[in-house]
């Protein structure tokens, strides 16, 4: 039980980081585009 516990917590942590790396992404590339326009 706490295992799995533990295997849920790990992932959404990852999810976590990855969804936060991907908002950063996205507001470079909407400073990049409001740069250029």
């Amino acid at each position: 039980m706490r295992d799995i516990r533990l295997f849920y917590y790990m992932k959404s942590k990852k999810n976590f980081k990855n969804s936060v790396t991907k908002q950063q992404k996205m507001a470079r590339i909407a400073k990049t585009l409001s740069w250029i326009g």
